[in-house]
């Protein structure tokens, strides 16, 4: 008879240096700096950078909190202005995706420059300021989860919940709850952006704030993917030939690709493409 197979053994030296790792992050103070970015409308908005770790313990927003279960990496621009601002806090989605491409992409005071076909531009690489930041409206928080950009947890066990959906969620409402308090931004008023995956994320953080006593004055969705069958193009669902093609009209008609009355304007070619579903393009695909 063969004897079982014997259980591999956790690496303990290797549990503890990851622990160890954490609890370094942890303590590190945060990297602040002072920047500045021209607006689209010409004004020049100057802000402070803070970029730092913050806590997620054992039990996120319950009553019971236990051990930091990891650092996770929060990058703030607040802007010097003299009367209080709204905050908002931001993460990409994935799941698996650190905040990066909402960072510098679209929404932070600096962005990396993009080609026109999407493709990389050539070195040396650099960023330039981006007119069009929601700094302008809100402080903005950007969060990396658990186990993207800079962020870790401390055990595999520990790494396992926090990417498990009820997991990552709790992360994400404990990460902002802790850092309102160490700022002091608890009477700001809040709102959570989320893209991707992160409007699913977002869904179920809002709820988890509030069930906490955390108050949200909004809650952006970017690119919704609250119905992955909305926008997963596999065989025998139609639901998103139908549902992308209103948006892929208005971004014919702003390439100038479209002629004739739907050209003249996006609410044009919108409501033509809107119509063409409603009465012939579904029908059509059932």
């Amino acid at each position: 008879m063969t004897e079982p197979a014997a259980t591999a053994k956790p690496d303990a030296e290797a549990a503890k240096r990851q622990r160890e790792v954490v609890d370094k992050l942890l303590a590190t103070a945060a990297v602040v700096k002072t920047g500045s970015v021209t607006l689209a409308s010409g004004r020049r908005l100057d802000y402070e950078m803070h970029a730092g770790f913050v806590p997620v313990t054992r039990g996120g927003v319950e009553a019971q909190r236990g051990e930091p279960q990891a650092a996770v990496m929060c990058i703030a621009y607040l802007a010097k202005d003299a009367v209080p601002r709204p905050l908002c806090f931001a993460f990409n989605g994935g799941p698996g995706s650190a905040s990066v491409w909402l960072h510098l992409g679209a929404l932070g005071p600096k962005r990396v420059p993009v080609n026109d076909d999407g493709s990389m531009p050539p070195p040396p690489y650099a960023v330039q300021d981006n007119p069009l930041t929601w700094l302008e409206h809100f402080d903005l928080v950007f969060i990396d989860p658990p186990h993207t950009g800079y962020s870790l947890s401390v055990s595999d066990e520990a790494r396992d919940k926090l990417l498990s959906v009820d997991g990552d969620v709790e992360a994400l409402a404990e990460a902002i709850r802790v850092w309102l308090s160490r700022h002091a931004r608890f009477g700001s008023a809040l709102y959570l952006a989320g893209e991707s995956y992160g409007t699913t994320r977002g869904a179920l953080i809002a709820d988890k704030l509030q069930s906490a006593g955390v108050a949200l004055a909004g809650v952006i969705l970017v690119s919704c993917a609250m119905d992955l069958q909305s926008l997963v193009f596999a065989p025998g669902n139609d639901l998103p030939y139908a549902l992308f093609l209103p948006a892929l009209a208005n971004t014919a008609q702003y390439h100038g690709k479209l002629a004739g009355p739907l050209a003249a304007s996006s609410v044009a070619a919108r409501s033509a493409a809107e119509a063409f579903v409603a009465d012939d393009y579904l029908a059509a695909l059932h």
